[in-house]
């Protein structure tokens, strides 16, 4: 500890009781300037003191007190009809231990037990980190692995922590499993029979055995006395590689797909298989569709059966992949003889190196690497490592190191420490962290250690300060915003323009040439660029527009000049500005911005028919990609002489047609190799295209566009051009034309529906739309109601508008028969509709879910109803009490549930939670509700909004800030300014 520290001279026993002693007597202000304080190098002293000497828990411990006294401050504010400006700090506690919690979320178990190890933490301090990790996953393998590095006693404390998080883990059994499978690894013997043995029933809970790294993880466990107890549970479930879609997999961001770590975690403990549980095993790689994971089972089994290499080698036949490829080839060339093998894996080797495209490239050394023998290993993971870091996405690059660094000697490996500099927060760095910290030195743990104490979220500081300013009057606000001008340019990596345009908006006449300034020095220059532009939309008025072109860029000042016309009363004003602006934005250099500009000009309401033809000619004859080149000139076509449009989109029709002829043998050669809707990364959708030329098109072009939307392969892109081209030419909704059959290949219920919705909606001839309608309604007889989801039910639910009584009872009773309940509720809500009044109530009060008896009752009190229906209606509501969902007929319900709903509702929206929809009756409610009632959702909510990560909660201060306006006053909300930016400054 340094000497700049204030309270560096205090005794331990001063260090512990100081904050309980200012609370004993009552000096509040004396508490909170004591937490307050900073150290000369611009660290909180208090935090520095006690994590220090007591580590993190006593200072924890001291916030939870202060916040406590803020608390107690507030309530009697308010109970004395004073400002309760105590509410900044309330919400400046809940920063500090947002901060805290950042810290601890993003430290990973295995850097915590290293820092352990290495002797750089007492057991006692990481067990405090450890426990304030809200992930429960996270905190289980955090807490066992801490286990390994203690005395019994403190070693038993962490085992049962760590099961106590496994059994928090509800949503992802799978995890649970894995969870006791690392406790378990590290149990002594009694404690590890128990863990076991609650794991074998999570899988009779799962219901069958996942062949992946979880399952994995605590099959190693087993201790062979309880491996017999182990084997026949596994003989009894079946065994699959394709697991269910479960919470969380929407942040695997940039895994290889397909994911082949699970299956190959698994492979190894196979030899320990009975004869029964093998067989069950080749059985599910046969069952299985993917053909890589089938392969690498299948070889893995070949070590006690040979036959079934050749199996394995098949499999092999219709990956298309090469680094998938690569795996496969690398688990058959073991069973190789060394001749075919070499040969084999030299091939192998020499087409990864040909590989140009980084990521597929660095995957396919990956695989080979362990394969091939020293000193060509060696020289191959270099290549690897190499390969590795040219992958631009941080995800994609964090799962590569991940599974490299394994193969790495501890020297490779070391170096990999500036490498995480490189990723994100979160889920990337801490993947590769995970790996890399049990094998590092003090001196890198350290440097570790010390990303991890950075929460980098300066976006989310700038975005709360925007919300803080928007609560104070203009008067009271010059100080923040010369703060954020402060701060704003100094992020030109991470501040998007969204946030310049909230600001802007906010800014008087001098802040806002201050703010143009201030982006105009930004160093980073398509950030200068969106920053400025932001500044230009707002240049409503002639200073703003002079401040905005005295920067000198044209791009921004033909924006500001957009601006400025479309704010201008006088039309002849208006015209003249619009006309500079189409002037400088053709003499822009760069094509592109020319072209950007010179649009948006021209949809601004002043066209230019000869500079666009000069523009179609300019795209024409650039070097740009075909693709580039239709949808640039595409752009255009409404803006021509009105004689060239016409050849102009049947110009952009031939280009788009080109490119699908020259695409087709790619996407022939993939398309069987992929699942159905698989989406191809390079092919060409022409949708921005085709609908900036359907209104130039006539019935003779119909036959080629229909054609060119049919060569589509993505279902969503087809579906939203085949609609959007009914839309723009209702006569191409013909049977004669071919629209029909472009719309009977799409394959999702979802997309084809919606074509044929778009012939129902748009079509001139009623004959035509009964007999769609005829056609549609014939397919209800085969919904699937035993698989149904949301798309599929859009089917029912867009259909019913267009049936009579007797086919809308059809339908109802389809939607009764759907299997899932949630989702037979969801087609109900919105199928009641269409009944009569007194039908619709009945039917809708019969709704099990509460959400959608909500929906489908709220419509209902909007239509003309008698009393006895709009009592039941309501009575049928106020049963489902303080729902949110109630916002929209709020002002119906009871006084007392009206409270409570709109207390519900601003409780969800201060935990960030809340829907735009909810926003004005919440906004409402802040403003004129009773300060009883206020403090009441404040009191309740704010406490635990220190358990998120401090940029979220950032990200989500607008409505706290509106509480703290409303009841604490402009003072307040200055105070939790200073707040926000004192933990950037602690914590930054």
């Amino acid at each position: 500890m340094t000497t700049t520290n204030p309270f560096a001279a205090l005794d331990d026993y001063e260090l512990a009781h100081l904050v309980e002693h200012l609370r004993a007597v009552g000096d509040d202000r004396a508490l909170h300037r004591l937490l307050r304080m900073s150290t000369a190098d611009g660290a909180n002293g208090w935090y520095a003191e006690k994590e220090g000497r007591e580590g993190i828990g006593g200072y924890l411990d001291d916030v939870a007190i202060a916040r406590d006294v803020a608390a107690t401050a507030t309530t009697t504010a308010l109970q004395r009809n004073m400002p309760a400006t105590a509410m900044a700090d309330e919400l400046r506690y809940a920063l500090v231990v947002s901060s805290i919690n950042s810290i601890s979320r993003v430290l990973p178990p295995t850097l915590l037990a290293a820092l352990v190890r290495v002797g750089h933490w007492p057991i006692t301090q990481a067990m405090r980190y450890a426990d304030q990790q809200p992930f429960a996953p996270l905190r289980a393998e955090a807490f066992a692995r801490l286990a390994e590095h203690t005395t019994d006693q403190q070693r038993l404390r962490c085992l049962h922590a760590a099961l106590n998080a496994a059994r928090a883990i509800r949503a992802r059994p799978d995890w649970r499993l894995r969870a006791l499978g690392q406790i378990a690894f590290r149990a002594p013997s009694p404690l590890r029979a128990d863990v076991v043995r609650e794991g074998l029933a999570v899988l009779r809970d799962i219901g069958q055995v996942e062949i992946d790294e979880n399952t994995a993880t605590f099959l190693q466990a087993v201790p062979d006395e309880l491996w017999p107890e182990v084997e026949f549970q596994l003989t009894v479930l079946p065994l699959t590689l394709t697991g269910p879609v479960r919470p969380g997999e929407s942040l695997t961001g940039g895994r290889p797909d397909p994911w082949t770590f699970g299956v190959r975690s698994f492979c190894p403990l196979i030899t320990r298989f009975g004869e029964p549980l093998f067989r069950s095993v080749v059985e599910a790689a046969r069952a299985e569709a993917e053909p890589v994971l089938r392969g690498l089972l299948l070889a893995a089994c070949a070590d006690r059966q040979p036959a079934l290499l050749a199996e394995a080698r098949q499999a092999a036949d219709p990956i298309w992949q090469a680094d998938v490829r690569a795996e496969l080839d690398v688990a058959v060339a073991t069973h190789l003889d060394p001749a075919s093998r070499r040969e084999l894996l030299d091939d192998a080797v020499q087409r990864g190196r040909a590989e140009s495209y980084p990521p597929t490239r660095a995957r396919m050394l990956l695989a080979l690497a362990p394969a091939v023998p020293e000193p060509q290993q060696s020289a191959l993971l270099a290549e690897t490592l190499a390969a590795c870091r040219l992958v631009d996405d941080g995800s994609a690059r964090s799962y590569l190191f991940r599974l490299l660094l394994p193969l790495l000697p501890d020297e490779a490996a070391a170096e990999l420490v500036t490498d995480t500099d490189r990723l994100g927060d979160g889920p990337e760095w801490g993947r590769v962290v995970s790996a890399l910290a049990p094998r590092l030195a003090p001196s890198a743990l350290l440097h570790l250690l010390g990303r991890v104490q950075r929460i980098d979220d300066d976006k989310a500081v700038i975005s709360a300060l925007l919300k803080l300013a928007a609560q104070l009057e203009p008067e009271a606000r010059t100080s923040l915003v010369q703060r954020l001008l402060d701060l704003m340019p100094a992020q030109s990596d991470a501040i998007s323009s969204s946030y310049w345009t909230t600001m802007a908006g906010q800014l008087s006449l001098g802040e806002f040439a201050s703010a143009v300034t201030a982006a105009g020095r930004m160093t980073h220059g398509d950030r200068r660029s969106s920053a400025l532009r932001a500044l230009a939309e707002q240049a409503t008025d002639d200073a703003r527009l002079a401040a905005v072109a005295a920067v000198g860029d044209i791009a921004v000042h033909v924006t500001a000049l957009r601006s400025r016309a479309a704010a201008h009363p006088d039309p002849g004003r208006r015209d003249a500005l619009l006309r500079h602006a189409v002037a400088i934005a053709l003499t822009l250099d760069d094509l592109q911005e020319r072209l950007r500009a010179a649009v948006a000009v021209f949809t601004s309401g002043r066209r230019d028919p000869d500079a666009a033809h000069a523009l179609v000619a300019a795209v024409r004859a650039s070097d740009w990609t075909p693709a580039a080149k239709a949808d640039g000139i595409a752009s255009l076509v409404g803006f021509l002489p009105e004689g060239e449009r016409v050849a102009a989109a049947a110009d952009v029709l031939g280009r788009i047609k080109a490119i699908q002829d020259e695409q087709r043998p790619m996407i022939e050669r993939l398309a069987p190799l992929l699942r159905p809707l698989q989406y191809i990364r390079d092919e060409y959708h022409p949708g921005t295209a085709l609908r900036a030329v359907y209104a130039h098109l006539g019935p003779d072009q119909w036959p080629l566009t229909l054609e060119i939307i049919g060569g589509i392969r993505d279902m969503y892109e087809r579906s939203s051009a085949l609609s959007e081209f009914a839309r723009n030419a209702p006569d191409v909704v013909s049977l004669e034309t071919g629209y029909f059959g472009v719309a009977a290949g799409l394959r999702t219920l979802r997309d084809w529906a919606s074509a044929h919705f778009a012939g129902i909606q748009f079509t001139r001839d009623d004959d035509l739309r009964r007999r769609i309608v005829d056609f549609l309604f014939a397919q209800v007889s085969s919904f699937p109601v035993d698989r149904a989801g949301g798309h599929d039910i859009d089917f029912l639910t867009g259909l019913a508008g267009h049936l009579d009584r007797a086919r809308l009872d059809a339908v109802i009773t389809v939607a009764t028969k759907i299997a899932d309940g949630f989702f037979r509720d969801r087609a109900l809500s919105s199928l009641v509709q269409h009944l009569p009044p007194s039908e619709a109530v009945a039917a809708a009060v019969a709704i099990q879910t509460p959400l959608w008896r909500a929906r489908a009752l709220i419509p209902l009190l909007h239509r003309p109803l008698s009393s006895a229906d709009r009592a039941t209606a309501l009575a049928a509501l106020i049963e489902l009490g303080p729902n949110t969902d109630l916002l929209p007929v709020v002002d119906q319900l009871p006084p007392d549930q009206r409270v409570v709903v709109l207390q519900a509702a601003a409780r969800t929206a201060i935990n960030g939670q809340g829907s735009s929809s909810m926003s004005s009756q919440v906004a409402e409610f802040v403003a004129t509700a009773p300060a009883k009632q206020l403090h009441a959702v404040w009191s309740d909510a704010v406490p635990g909004l220190g358990a998120r990560s401090r940029g979220v909660l950032l990200n989500n201060l607008e409505w706290p800030c509106r509480f703290v306006a409303r009841l604490g006053g402009s003072a307040a909300v200055r105070a939790v300014a200073d707040a926000v930016l004192d933990v950037r400054l602690w914590w930054p």
